[in-house]
């Protein structure tokens, strides 16, 4: 099974903006910390075609859903005040446990995003916490695995449709969504 490297949180069905911390630009490591992906064809790095990634739902509490949409607009708006956890990542790797106040790597920002407004009861410390554990989640539910171009709302943004994507979302594939290469949680 290959590592999921990403995860990013996602608030609606469209993926019009994706929120991690992570880095600033698609080269450099540096600088890093709350970061909007916005999934426009050629916009970054992100969208390279062969990209795979999966994408999960998680249902929850009108409470919870505004709880965890206020809390990552303060770490976007605040930016300057959060860093990106460097250190912390390497120590997740290891499976050593370390908190460092206002710093979050990838999944430990989902992972605290989700946590603290109740919407999802973690197995682990956020600290702990990988991108690849939220496949195990029973709480979510796979909607899509593929590349990141065949998302059906990256295809409407290239076709020029309107912005949001009708219809059913597809049911969760047998074998689940491990092994992918970015994830997004949407909530």
């Amino acid at each position: 099974m290959r590592s999921t490297p990403h995860i990013s949180l996602a608030f609606d069905e469209d993926l019009s903006t994706l929120y991690s911390s992570t880095r600033k630009n698609g080269y450099t490591m540096f600088p890093a910390g709350p970061s909007r992906e916005v999934p426009e064809p050629g916009a970054c790095s992100l969208m390279r075609e062969n990209i795979p990634c999966a994408l999960y739902a998680l249902e929850v509490t009108d409470e919870a859903y505004t709880r965890a949409k206020r809390r990552t607009q303060h770490m976007m708006h605040h930016g300057e005040l959060y860093r990106f956890n460097s250190l912390g990542l390497l120590l997740c790797w290891m499976h050593i446990r370390w908190q460092r106040r206002r710093h979050y790597f990838c999944s430990q920002f989902v992972s605290e995003v989700l946590q603290k407004s109740g919407a999802l009861e973690l197995p682990k410390p956020s600290t702990l916490m990988h991108p690849s554990d939220y496949a195990e989640l029973p709480e979510l539910r796979c909607l899509y695995r593929g590349t990141l171009a065949g998302l059906p709302q990256r295809q409407s943004m290239e076709l020029g449709e309107v912005e949001s994507v009708d219809g059913p979302l597809p049911e969760r594939p047998s074998g689940g969504c491990e092994g992918q290469s970015a994830s997004a949680v949407l909530i």
